[in-house]
């Protein structure tokens, strides 16, 4: 390829050298043009074109050709600087003066260091854009002026035989970057570097800078000659732009001619184009996989081209092509251990930029023999291939992020694959890993690369610097890799392991830190450091959980807040609840997870009732609605639960505690009927003033499970829904707390004996207590009624019974209490009897038909619509029940109850057809609705009056109901969640396995009969 293209640059070159000549002389404005050869010149040397030979003789014999080869002889012989530039005249560029000699070299291998190869395409193509811009950038500012002259600093670069290899080769890319061709003697000077030199891979950089600038790969300086005097200028950019699109199609034609002749790929790796070696590596590659390409030969060749390669990306190309070759061999095959060699003389002598390709090479290759485990020594070795690579890496100016990166996830892959055989080596790798957080220069990318590979690295000697680092850091993603990295050591440590009490210093700062996965991470980090810990070490360390307890009621994650749980009631001591007391820590806290409030204050103040009293009350005066019924139940737990007649006095209930101020419609005993007189002893040996606040604290418990009960309709498991895998249903309370209120605390608290009395009706109904013991506690309590029922709670104590009797099989007794319940009904004691109590009603009547069923059954349905809880039901339900209403109305054809009928079905919006648009069935739906209605409005005018003991009728005409109108301290008698309702066994309408009000056993209407359509 390289002579097709030499054979095409000299058909090209006349035009070239003729119109690039006269371009400089235009440019130069009729000055001397210093290096660019002159326009007689360039007529002398366009007539000596035509006859090829000559035409090169008369190049080699001009005046900047022989200044050029000066230029070289004093690359190459190492003669002082100063004296090679006094040897260089017309063909070099005046060097720097002593103002300006400041040292640019930093600048110069920052900004003109190739991109490494080996990465990824979006990788490459983010650098070199961002290459691009800082040459460009680097060209306007060193302009020469009160600065740097950039042809100066890299003319004086590359003229350097003292000048790194790094530096050289980045000062030469820039050169044919930036297409600088008075360069181009300095450049080609280097392509005669012996092979066996110490500086022989200047060869590549020097070939790929003249590739830039010419567009050809120049094998010798001599090829130079020829065009090293010519400038850049639209001639020239023209024409080098044609000679590299024609190496791009004979590239393309090359590719597709190996997949047919993979030997010609094989030969195609000693080529002198590096583009074409690399193509070749990765032709070579392909073809073994697709099997024509023997892999022995293909492993042979491309050992033999990377052992002798000198082109960065063509090395790493190769490396990449031998990877899976060598990869499935033995680890004693001569051609593994060749490729060991390789690498150790790579990562020893190779550029900077292919030394992460050199270390993913030594993770790929084999190092178990047979089936054995690879001894200790093994390991050592193969960590040795990379640690050399890390190290210069590392000690690189400037550091690049990628190749360290590269070279960490080699190292991070070893460790993976000898696990306990790499054990005892981390200090050795951990070291070179750690300094690079001490360079000042380091970026980053750097620092987050050496952070996340010392998460495998690090070894238990390093906690000390890691948590040093880990504090100094500024930066999220380094902080936290950093944590990761100690996180990773804490199954391994003590608190005895040096660093480890700079840890505990280390933590309360990152469980402060904004960002979550930090918290996460600093609380797994102590909660694995004080997993074993036990109580002396404890109390020897004497930790300070304050932070954990100022973080407790802020944090916003679900793990964050388990795991600071757990370390409060691991870690946390009594004082510690009661610091959380005082500064409403607990108070915030329990607004946002009662449950887990609780449990922090079980342990932490398992032996101090007063503090567990003081904890009740804060869960009880929770203000947020969605936790009050959880909160209740934490705090009667926690109250309840503590055996006060042993129990100290704790004082009265706080301020807003009292029984009746939180909303319990319990009022503490101010007559002469309560039990146990205040000043008398209450026969446990307590003294007055101990018996009266263990009144007060029995009538707070009270108050509280009333105003539970008010919330989900028992305390009990009557009407709770079963458990997931069909379990009986869970109670609100568990036994012991429900027994302990009927037993203790009801008796004990200081209520009226009309309260005391109705409290004990329902919480031995809740218990499960013998249906005569229920029985005689209701009739108690409604014989000691007040006789203004002024806030419902007779009626609701009413409601409560007829239940009881429905439970206890007295159907005839429940059905005539509800219906004196529903002729006394108002508005607000039909919300009262809730959609439960009205469906124990319906069912009631149902079963025992007489004369006025049908009359009785529409005033209750009439009701139960009207009930402000019925629009929330679910479509199906709705249609059911409206069905239901409108098959009533008709059968009792009662003029009130029709025109109701109709206003509740117009309020419904049932019978809009949009909304029954693209659902199946809505149109039979709507079909039926119009048959029934036609009934009804029939009745609405020609229906006869109520029944004349048809009480209820003027409520089932009156607005709807309100259900937040329920009495407060009573429970809402029936209008639970529909699906806790109880199933009933003389329910016709509602069918097997189904729930009280007609609802499946999971709530949802299933095994009922609906109307078609009517799914939601």
């Amino acid at each position: 390829m390289y002579h097709l293209t030499a054979t095409l640059l000299h058909g090209l070159l006349s035009a070239v050298v003729a119109t690039s000549g006269s371009y400089a002389a235009r440019e130069s404005g009729g000055a001397e043009p210093g290096p660019v050869i002159g326009a007689a010149e360039t007529v002398r040397m366009a007539d000596a074109q035509e006859d090829g030979a000559a035409a090169a003789e008369s190049r080699a014999a001009s005046a900047p050709v022989a200044a050029q080869k000066r230029a070289r002889a004093a690359l190459l012989s190492g003669v002082p600087r100063a004296d090679r530039r006094a040897e260089i005249r017309e063909a070099s560029v005046a060097p720097l003066s002593a103002e300006r000699a400041a040292d640019p070299d930093e600048r110069v291998r920052r900004v003109g260091t190739p991109v490494p190869p080996g990465l990824t395409a979006a990788r490459t193509k983010d650098r070199r854009t961002a290459r691009a811009a800082a040459l460009e950038q680097l060209a306007q500012e060193w302009q020469g002026l009160d600065g740097p002259d950039l042809i100066q600093v890299l003319d004086s670069l590359l003229i350097d035989v003292g000048t790194s290899d790094e530096t050289w080769a980045a000062a030469a890319a820039m050169a044919g970057d930036l297409r600088i061709t008075r360069l181009a003697p300095r450049l080609a000077a280097a392509l005669d570097i012996a092979p066996t030199s110490d500086i022989a891979r200047r060869v590549a950089a020097a070939r790929r800078a003249l590739h830039g600038l010419y567009g050809v790969w120049f094998e010798g300086s001599e090829e130079v000659l020829p065009l090293a005097t010519l400038v850049e200028g639209p001639a020239l950019a023209t024409y080098r732009a044609q000679l590299l699109g024609l190496e791009e199609r004979l590239l393309a034609q090359l590719t597709r001619l190996w997949v047919h002749q993979p030997d010609a790929a094989v030969l195609a790796l000693v080529d002198l184009s590096p583009r074409v070696r690399v193509a070749a590596a990765r032709s070579v590659a392909a073809s073994v996989s697709s099997g024509t390409l023997d892999a022995a030969v293909a492993a042979d060749a491309l050992l033999a081209a990377a052992d002798a390669e000198i082109d960065s990306d063509a090395l790493c190309a190769q490396l990449e092509a031998l990877s899976p070759l060598l990869q499935v061999r033995s680890a004693d095959d001569p051609r593994v251990e060749r490729g060991r060699a390789i690498i150790a003389r790579g990562a020893s002598e190779a550029p900077i930029s292919v030394q992460h390709c050199l270390a993913r090479l030594a993770a790929a290759l084999p190092w178990q023999v047979g089936g054995d485990v690879p001894p200790a020594s093994t390991a050592r070795a193969a960590f040795e291939l990379t640690q050399t690579a890390l190290e210069r890496v590392a000690a690189s100016q400037p550091i690049d992020a990628d190749v360290l990166i590269g070279v960490l996830q080699s190292q991070r892959s070893l460790s993976h694959s000898f696990a306990e055989q790499a054990v005892g080596l981390e200090p050795a790798l951990s070291t070179a890993i750690l300094s690079l957080f001490d360079r000042p220069e380091a970026t980053r990318e750097v620092r987050l690369a050496a952070a996340s590979a010392l998460v495998d690295l690090a070894s238990v000697d390093d906690l000390a610097s890691l948590v040093a680092r880990c504090d100094q850091a500024q930066d999220f993603a380094v902080r936290f890799a950093l944590s990761g990295a100690i996180a990773g050591l804490v199954p391994r440590i003590g608190l005895a392991t040096p660093g480890a009490r700079d840890l505990l210093q280390l933590l309360p700062k990152l469980v402060a830190a904004p960002e979550e996965q930090l918290r996460v991470r600093a609380l797994a980090i102590l909660d694995g450091l004080t997993a074993d810990v036990t109580p002396a070490q404890l109390a020897e360390l004497d930790l300070d959980i304050a932070y954990l307890i100022d973080s407790w009621p802020l944090e916003t994650g679900v793990a964050s807040r388990e795991t600071l749980e757990r370390l409060i009631r691991r870690l946390g001591r009594p004082q510690d609840l009661e610091s959380m007391l005082q500064r409403d820590t607990f108070a915030t806290a329990a607004a946002r997870g009662p449950r887990q409030a609780a449990s922090v204050v079980t342990v932490l103040a398992s032996s101090n009732p007063g503090l567990l009293l003081r904890s009740a009350r804060v869960l009880a005066n929770i203000d947020d609605p969605e936790q009050l019924e959880s909160a209740l139940v934490e705090a009667l737990q926690l109250g309840v639960g503590i055996d006060l007649d042993d129990a100290p006095t704790t004082g009265p209930p706080a301020p807003g505690t009292s029984p009746g101020a939180n909303g319990a419609g319990v009022e503490p005993n101010s007559g002469t009927d309560a039990p146990g007189d205040a000043g008398a002893d209450d026969g446990t040996g307590a003294s007055s003033a101990e018996a009266e606040l263990l009144a007060a604290q029995s009538a707070e418990f009270v108050g509280w499970a009333l105003q539970l009960r008010a919330l989900t309709g028992t305390l009990g498991s009557r009407g709770r829904p079963s458990g997931p895998d069909g379990s009986a249903p869970r109670p609100v309370l568990v036994p012991r707390i429900l027994d302990a209120l009927v037993r203790i605390h009801v008796p004990r608290a200081g209520l009226s004996a009309w309260e005391r009395a109705r409290a004990a009706a329902l919480f031995a109904f809740d218990a499960g207590r013998a249906p005569d013991v229920v029985d005689r506690a209701f009739v108690e309590a409604l014989d000691r009624a007040p006789a203004e029922d002024t806030d419902a709670s007779v009626f609701g104590l009413r409601a409560e019974r007829a239940r009881f009797l429905v439970e206890a099989q007295r159907q005839p007794e429940a059905l005539a209490l509800y219906r004196e319940l529903f002729r006394e009904a108002g508005p607000s004691e039909l919300t009262a009897l809730g959609r439960r109590g009205l469906r124990e009603y319906e069912r009631l009547a149902r079963a025992e038909p007489s004369d006025g069923t049908a009359a009785e059954r529409a005033r209750i349905l009439l009701a139960l619509v009207a009930l402000d809880s019925w629009a929330t039901l679910d479509r199906a339900r709705r249609v059911e029940e409206l069905f239901e209403l409108l098959n009533a109305v008709n059968d009792a054809h009662v003029k009130p109850y029709a025109v109701r009928a109709l206003e509740l079905t117009e309020a419904s919006g049932l019978t809009d057809p949009a909304q029954w648009e693209g659902i199946e069935g809505g149109g039979q739906v709507l079909e039926d609705l119009g048959e029934l209605l036609s009934g009804v409005a029939n009745a609405a005018e020609f229906g006869g009056a109520p029944p004349s003991d048809g009480g209820g009728a003027e409520e089932a005409a009156a607005p709807r109901a309100t259900d937040a109108s329920a009495p407060v301290g009573e429970a809402p008698v029936g209008d639970p969640d529909p699906a806790e309702e109880t199933p009933s066994a003389d329910d016709g309408a509602a069918g097997e396995g189904t729930g009280a009000d007609g609802t499946g056993a999971d709530g949802t209407g299933a095994g009922r009969p609906t109307p078609p359509g009517s799914g939601s």
